[in-house]
């Protein structure tokens, strides 16, 4: 009962008020069995990961520490290839210093810590120890490189900050990949709708060999609004072949003579004639 209310408080704490780059869950109804995920502290060789790790709370908690094992891999001086961790505050004295007062709280701070702080002066794992003393560039690289390959490395610190308790962290990197795929889809739509209106004008104005449209063939005035008659603003409806009263070409196109008509009016002269000749003539 004593531990039951005990961790009730704690889960609270570490709800309402966790550590920086920190969060922890239990796991399904259980209260003594806990997952925690941990940021890389920043400017470390671990910036780039989040880092996950098993919690077990002892039947004599707090009186006994609990046991923190990472089940991410991470190439560090007081971590070895189990995830076993080498920290004072997680054993019992004379070797250890954990008291009942610290907490889950304390404790997930304090692992977090020992990423940024390495103690070769206590090692767990001798090959990276060695490395960390001897050869630090080594060190370095072999600890980034196990970090792109077990710890999301590339997702940066806001991996951490999004991390949604009892969510998997594949489930929330595929929500992200998700929303970047929308994003992306509505700013090609988004194109293409800004390019078609130039695509028709352009077809038209091949065409009729002449230039560039003016705003009158753009279906707008001068100051870029809609075209008389209700056209949809930018976009000016191309004339159809019953407009024209021309024929339809086998691409679907009115002939260039019922265009004219549609553009220009019916003309004294010839339908092929260019405009500025017929205005000349009139």
């Amino acid at each position: 009962m004593a531990l039951a209310n005990r961790m009730a408080k704690e889960l609270k704490m570490l709800r309402k008020s966790p550590p920086q780059g920190v969060c922890a869950w239990p796991e399904g109804d259980s209260t003594t069995r806990l997952t925690a995920q941990v940021q890389g502290p920043a400017d470390t060789v671990y910036e780039a990961g989040v880092f996950r790790l098993a919690v077990e709370v002892p039947e004599r908690y707090p009186f006994e520490p609990p046991k923190v094992t990472f089940t991410t891999r991470v190439y560090h001086p007081n971590i070895d290839a189990s995830g076993r961790v080498c920290l004072d505050v997680l054993d019992l004295p004379p070797k250890g210093s954990w008291r009942p007062s610290l907490n889950l709280v304390t404790i997930l701070a304090a692992v977090r810590q020992l990423l940024a702080e390495p103690n070769p002066d206590d090692p767990l794992d001798q090959d990276a120890t060695e490395a960390y003393l001897q050869n630090r560039p080594l060190f370095d690289a072999t600890a980034r490189r196990m970090v792109a390959e077990h710890a999301g490395g590339g997702a940066g610190p806001a991996a951490a900050a999004v991390a949604k308790p009892g969510q998997p962290k594949e489930q929330q990197q595929g929500q992200q990949e998700q929303g970047q795929q929308q994003a992306q889809q509505q700013e090609q739509q988004q194109g293409q709708q800004e390019q078609e209106p130039p695509q028709q004008q352009e077809q038209t104005q091949q065409q009729l060999g002449q230039g560039p449209a003016g705003p009158s063939d753009q279906g707008g005035d001068e100051r870029g609004g809609p075209a008389y008659g209700g056209s949809t603003p930018g976009k000016a409806a191309a004339p159809t072949a019953s407009d024209a009263g021309g024929e339809q070409d086998q691409d679907g196109v009115g002939s260039v003579g019922g265009l004219l008509t549609a553009i220009h009016g019916a003309p004294d002269s010839s339908p092929l004639e260019p405009p500025r000749k017929q205005l000349r003539t009139e």
